[in-house]
């Protein structure tokens, strides 16, 4: 999800995976299922400006399913199977999450 060209990440994932090899990834979902971080993004945006909230938005994106099969069938990943996968994120305070998302993060470089 990090990767600026999604498809030659792919490709060279594959490439380097043994005859027979098995690949495995793992991508956040869509921003629209993360209400906080939709509304941070938000924030960020007003405050900061697009730049800044498009850092934010990277991890979610390759949230979408459809994409994410997309990109498999267009690097020739045949037998891909997108599978979502539920969990929580929990932090001790709103400030620690602010501060893990804003100062242990790319995005301090941003604001």
């Amino acid at each position: 999800m990090f990767f600026e060209d999604k498809r030659l990440a792919l490709q060279e994932m594959k490439r380097v995976l043994r005859w027979g090899g098995r690949l495995a990834i793992a991508v956040w979902d869509s921003l629209e299922h993360f209400e906080g971080y939709k509304e941070l993004t938000a924030l960020i945006a007003r405050l900061h400006g697009e730049q800044a909230a498009a850092v934010l938005r990277a991890p979610f994106s390759l949230g979408d399913p459809r994409l994410l099969s997309s990109l498999f069938v267009e690097t020739g990943i045949t037998e891909a199977r997108v599978e979502r996968q539920e969990g929580t994120a929990r932090f001790s305070s709103l400030r620690g999450w602010l501060l893990t998302e804003i100062k242990g993060w790319v995005l301090a470089d941003q604001l």
